[in-house]
């Protein structure tokens, strides 16, 4: 019996979900470092090539960019989890952006997606000056939308402030003696994110990994995250009650904006 053998897409460029299960069967092994992990057992691993050595021997290739985003996702799980952290760390020069752009399942679903509508909610409530849209902010992850906000509460535009906070964040501990509150950014960084129904499993209760994983880490480098479930945006009937459901959502934040709120 003849078996035909299922062919496998190059890697695309551009975000993906990291929950696909065709990323790990594509990731490449080299022979002498894959027998000493399984040589191993469960004692201590044997070291395989350093880091700028493996992407070195991946590069050209249809995995090269899947795995610098991977190695750049630890190094930032890295920083950002484990501040006592003193070992081998993915130099600078070989980091990539890890979700530098919207995911390629939202952008094969962008006519169901509720980003387009919550755009245009945001600019008729706050104005175009006053947020971002798709910003990307270091070390490479795209946020759905991003407001500046001062230290009164008022939605600031955005072109009058750096959007990024210092990356890596000034509030781990390891850094905290080098940072006075003078040098502190008054101005928070308010991150509007999309839970749409493809972004949980099929329960619908839990997040995929990619998405919580964003989040958290979002999170750590000290942007406040206001998340906009699908339930709560599929109830909102045209643009009008989606205004005020948006309003209610930043007032709650202690948000200002308008001649009252600057």
């Amino acid at each position: 019996m003849h078996i035909q053998k299922q062919r496998r897409s190059p890697c695309e460029k551009g975000g993906r979900d990291w929950t696909d299960a065709s990323a790990s069967q594509q990731m490449p092994r080299t022979g002498s470092s894959h027998q000493k992990l399984r040589a191993a057992g469960g004692g201590e691993i044997s070291p395989g090539p350093d880091p700028p050595g493996f992407i070195n021997y991946i590069s050209g290739t249809p995995h090269a960019l899947i795995v610098c985003r991977y190695l750049s996702l630890l190094d930032t799980a890295v920083e950002l989890e484990l501040p006592g952290y003193q070992g081998p760390r993915l130099p600078r020069r070989q980091q990539v952006p890890i979700f530098p752009e919207p995911l390629i399942t939202d952008c094969a679903r962008c006519k169901y997606s509720h980003k387009d509508i919550v755009a245009e909610g945001l600019r008729q409530l706050l104005g175009e000056e006053k947020y971002r849209q798709d910003l990307t902010v270091p070390p490479g992850y795209c946020t759905d939308f991003l407001l500046c906000v001062g230290s009164s509460g008022a939605v600031l535009p955005v072109r009058t402030q750096d959007p990024f906070l210092p990356y890596p964040p000034r509030s781990c501990p390891q850094r905290q003696a080098a940072s006075s509150p003078t040098t502190r950014d008054p101005a928070q960084r308010v991150v509007l994110v999309l839970r749409e129904r493809w972004h949980f499993c099929q329960d619908g209760r839990v997040l995929l990994g990619s998405r919580a994983l964003r989040e958290r880490h979002v999170g750590l480098m000290g942007y406040q995250l206001l998340p906009l479930p699908f339930e709560e945006l599929e109830s909102q009937r045209g643009l009008p009650q989606l205004k005020s459901y948006l309003r209610q959502k930043l007032q709650a934040l202690g948000l200002r904006w308008g001649p009252e709120g600057g």
